[in-house]
């Protein structure tokens, strides 16, 4: 409870000018555990890590075009920020800030990687296709180290990237999923995205040859939007 009131009251102090944090102030009294989770996560990361939390222009931001509805949960320095308290093993209360994945009996991550319809990977597309992300360096995702299995927050990031590559890959087949086709089609069509990965259909190898170069090997810079804390 004590370190609970300490984010509240630097939450309460802080970037006051910042758009949306009505909206934070009604998720954190909210009655969905699921909320109010989300949010705590959300104010504890950002008091911990005050040097690089130290620009914040908005809270559940809704002016990014074209992608306005994608709401990414933190603009700090630019750079669009968004929060999953997340858990890699199921349990009563894990996942409780994702509706959907709550409701999946395989959980949040799982439910992230199989499901083509499910607003978390829609946000991802989202935030990919938005054109004010003009590199990956515009992008971060963190997720929640308390909830995550591992022996320090780099293991716990490779397994997070290795969802995520597993997500859009086969690595039996060697081929693109579903999902993966879909996230090269949006970066295809970013036209500041294409340029820094350098996809090129004048290239020796195709536009869809090189993407999966990149997303096949979660040591590529790709992957480096995706941090736990």
């Amino acid at each position: 409870m004590d370190q609970y009131l300490l984010d509240l009251n630097y939450f309460a102090s802080h970037f006051k000018s910042a758009t949306g944090r009505s909206n934070v102030k009604s998720l954190l009294i909210t009655s969905a555990d699921r909320s109010r989770e989300a949010e705590y996560y959300i104010i504890e990361v950002i008091r911990n890590n005050p040097t690089l939390f130290n620009n914040i222009t908005a809270y559940e931001y809704t002016d990014l075009k074209p992608a306005a509805s994608c709401e990414p949960d933190v603009v700090n320095n630019g750079v669009y920020c968004e929060f999953k308290s997340w858990s890699n093993t199921r349990g009563a209360t894990a996942d409780k800030d994702d509706p959907e994945a709550a409701s999946s009996s395989s959980g949040a991550f799982s439910y992230f990687k199989t499901s083509l319809t499910g607003n978390s990977f829609k946000q991802f597309k989202a935030l990919l296709s938005a054109t004010a992300v003009s590199s990956m360096s515009k992008i971060n995702y963190y997720f929640d180290a308390k909830k995550l299995a591992g022996t320090n927050n780099t293991s716990k990031e490779d397994w997070v990237k290795t969802v995520f590559k597993d997500m859009m890959y086969n690595a039996t087949t060697q081929t693109l999923k579903q999902q993966g086709n879909e996230v090269f089609e949006v970066i295809w069509g970013n036209e500041d995205l294409k340029a820094m990965f350098d996809l090129s259909d004048t290239a020796l190898k195709t536009p869809i040859e090189q993407f999966k170069d990149i997303i096949s090997n979660t040591s590529n810079s790709f992957y480096n939007f995706i941090k736990v804390k």
